[in-house]
């Protein structure tokens, strides 16, 4: 699951690509990839049934990450 602000990846929220990741009740292995650095004013609540999702940046070893505030 993809996001970007600028509509490039699948969502345009955090939260949005959490859902879908959850969607069928076992996210086991899933990655909520952010692809740009942009700030994401929301609230991210990831439900404990999506113990093995897994949310990161497109980039990990850049000094510029998402923020999501």
């Amino acid at each position: 699951y993809t996001v970007s602000k600028n509509g490039t990846g699948q969502f345009t929220s955090v939260q949005a690509a959490i859902y879908a990741a959850g969607a069928d009740g076992s996210s086991s292995g899933d990655e909520v990839v952010i692809l740009d650095t942009a700030t994401y004013e929301e609230q991210v609540t990831i439900d404990s049934s999506c113990s093995g999702l897994t949310v990161r940046s497109s980039n990990p070893k850049s000094l510029r990450k998402p923020v999501i505030r």
